[in-house]
């Protein structure tokens, strides 16, 4: 029995409609009101399986991240890895699965030589318990679940109790409200519901308590990742890399990025949170090679070797002078910004290092890390390009890990085609597998957001002329809502905290700013956008003068050329 083909995703619900497969839900049925652009997209990447999965990585996942669990058959019956098993009275012949991703729900049937089996299963968002429906045919009355024989419709918990129809409604409700956070609706539908599998998958696997630092606008506004900032069990510094002894010392990680700095921080600013808690470990670690920073003729400040990851020893690395220039400036320590050797720079954009240019492949653009994630601004767009396309232009030793690293970069970088080319080649493998970046690298393509800044739909891949957006978080724990048609920018709405000052990148023509009723609100409009500020309602709308906006999401038109696409692979 051969296993399912990533298309059958990626095509969504298309292919059994937006209803469960069978097996249905206790006595509760999903609501029949009708269906908002929320649900829709969400139904839309509904996980299907024609046939048995056979192979634990294969089979649909179920968890609320600190329970996980994945389903699949063997010769035997149907096993819930590590909580529990079904045992069918005859050799599973075939199944019909659905994975619900709107309620979190698996709902299907297996048939055997015996009859069938319809099965219902969750693992409930706020216990963690398996709540498992099977309704046997006569054939089958004699499976049995944890020894028990089912004989007729019988409910089943693994790992806690309770009842299975208040688990129902608080578990659908959870997932439910997680849906309204990243809304992304465009052309490319393979890409939309990867987007949309990545939030399910990081919410079903990703531990409260996590610091993840992949998906910071995705999960920060489901308060999914709690931020981890201790100074007291942070690893030494004598695990750091020790400038001027390079790879004798070992090749040591940059402190700042051993302790996830950039992340973390990061994290605290989607969030809103302050990130004083981080600010000890980041001085300590921003000490540590100041002391090894030597004057050099020309004025600035140069690191004598390091170990560049990949790549060996080179003095003035640009891995560790981005990494350190940006501790310099979340300290606000202006002269040490000033004194840093600027970074080297060729034919081919950013070297590694002093004299040392990028000369073979490798699957990690360490020396590109102020590109993405720091964001360096004082990296001209025309180096940024010219580096992101010579490291993308020998790909020999590149992984996935390559292509999502890179998808995000070449969005970045206004490289919007490129982009949707990496994320094409992961939509190639197995949904389980991938990292969450290729999220945050969907987002990166229609927002790029920075600390007192948002450009909207800044890199936007050909074809892509119809997009909607609704509560996409940035720094400044901001949401920003948008609309695309035709080509243009119709309306931008940014929503935060009263009093909050920001600068909006757009197209908007002849663009007026009002709060959501209309009103005009005053406005700085320059080069580089359009300076807003809060006002009392907490948010801010940016259209076209004389349109009035509808102010919410929507399932845009999908692109026939992605979709026939989608349909011969």
């Amino acid at each position: 029995m051969k296993t399912f083909g990533r298309r059958t995703f990626l095509r969504g619900a298309a292919l059994l409609g937006a209803t469960a497969a069978g097996g249905g839900w206790l006595t509760s049925a999903a609501s029949a009101s009708p269906v908002g652009p929320h649900e829709a997209i969400v139904r839309d990447a509904a996980m299907v399986w024609h046939e048995l999965p056979l192979e634990q990585w294969a089979g649909p996942l179920l968890g609320n991240g600190s329970v996980t669990t994945q389903v699949f058959g063997d010769q035997r019956g149907i096993a819930f890895t590590g909580l529990a098993r079904l045992d069918l009275a005859g050799t599973p012949t075939g199944a019909r699965w659905q994975l619900d991703l709107w309620n979190a729900e698996l709902t299907g049937t297996v048939t055997t030589t015996c009859g069938a089996v319809e099965l219902s299963a969750l693992v409930h968002r706020q216990t963690g318990v398996l709540v498992v429906t099977v309704t046997p045919s006569a054939g089958e009355a004699a499976a049995r679940w944890a020894g028990q024989v089912v004989g007729s419709r019988r409910v089943f918990l693994a790992g806690g109790s309770g009842d299975p129809e208040k688990l129902l409604v608080t578990h659908r409700a959870w997932w439910n409200r997680l849906y309204t956070n990243s809304f992304v609706s465009v052309p490319d539908r393979s890409v939309q519901r990867f987007h949309v599998i990545q939030q399910y998958h990081a919410a079903a696997t990703v531990a409260p308590g996590t610091a993840l630092a992949s998906v910071p606008s995705m999960l920060a506004g489901a308060n999914q990742v709690a931020l981890l900032a201790n100074v007291d069990v942070a690893p030494p510094l004598s695990f750091a890399a020790i400038p001027g002894t390079g790879s004798k010392g070992g090749a040591a990680e940059n402190s700042i990025m051993a302790w996830n700095l950039p992340a973390l921080w990061s994290l605290h600013e989607h969030r809103g949170d302050s990130p004083r808690a981080l600010v000890p470990l980041v001085r300590k670690a921003a000490d540590f090679y100041r002391a090894f920073l030597v004057r050099g003729g020309d004025g600035f400040l140069h690191l004598p070797a390091t170990h560049s990851p990949g790549h060996g020893d080179v003095a003035d690395s640009t891995y560790d002078l981005a990494l350190l220039r940006w501790a310099a400036r979340v300290l606000g320590d202006d002269e040490l910004v000033r004194d840093l050797v600027p970074y080297h720079t060729g034919p081919s954009g950013l070297l590694l290092g002093a004299g040392r240019p990028l000369t073979r492949s490798h699957r990690a653009a360490a020396h590109l890390v102020g590109l993405f994630p720091l964001h360096d601004s004082s990296i001209s767009l025309d180096v940024a390009q010219r580096s992101y396309r010579h490291w993308a232009g020998m790909r020999e030793d590149w992984t996935v890990d390559s292509h999502v690293a890179a998808a995000s970069l070449a969005a970045r970088v206004r490289e919007p085609d490129a982009a949707a080319e990496h994320l094409r080649h992961v939509l190639d493998l197995d949904v389980w597998s991938v990292p969450f970046g290729v999220s945050q690298a969907v987002l990166d393509l229609v927002v790029h957001g920075r600390t007192g800044a948002v450009d909207v739909f800044p890199s936007i891949p050909d074809g892509w002329d119809e997009i909607s957006v609704e509560s996409l978080r940035v720094p400044g724990a901001c949401l920003v809502d948008a609309s695309r048609s035709r080509g243009r920018t119709d309306w931008v709405r940014v929503r935060g905290e009263q009093g909050r000052t920001l600068l909006v990148g757009h197209d908007v023509e002849d663009v007026q700013v009002t709060d959501p009723t209309g009103r005009p609100l005053p406005a700085e409009a320059g080069e580089a956008g359009t300076r807003v500020t809060l006002p009392p309602s907490g948010a801010v709308v940016l259209s076209r003068r004389g349109h009035v906006p509808d102010l919410l999401p929507r399932v845009v038109s999908k692109s026939r050329t992605a979709d026939t696409a989608s349909s011969q692979a």
